[in-house]
């Protein structure tokens, strides 16, 4: 079995247009090669002593460890929030032949 370096990022965005535009744009400079927006949500969380609620999609960027910190850096800069959530979760086992389309769009060197 191959070295399973992919990633998984979990993030949330405010609206269906902001997470289209930033995901299209994360694919284009080749950070994730692919990003999944799922259909509206409520979140539920404190933020500065209160208690909020408020629709968010989510999105899962899909890409290699390699481009992990880049991938943050850049989705924080274009993220509308102050603090968005960027979770990288571990791909325990991934089909060889996505795992190999992956890597050929993430991996630029």
């Amino acid at each position: 079995m191959p070295d399973l370096d992919v990633l998984m990022v979990y993030t949330t965005f405010p609206n269906e247009q902001s997470a289209k535009r930033i995901a299209r744009e994360l694919v284009t400079l080749k950070l994730a090669a692919c990003a999944n927006i799922s259909s509206a949500m409520t979140s539920v969380y404190e933020w500065k002593g209160e208690i909020m609620e408020d629709g968010e999609v989510a999105v899962l960027f899909k890409t290699v460890r390699a481009r992990f910190a880049e991938l943050s850096d850049e989705l924080c800069k274009r993220h509308p929030y102050d603090t968005p959530a960027v979770i990288g979760l571990d791909a325990a086992q991934v089909e060889e032949d996505y795992l190999t389309w992956l890597r050929a769009q993430t991996i630029t060197d």
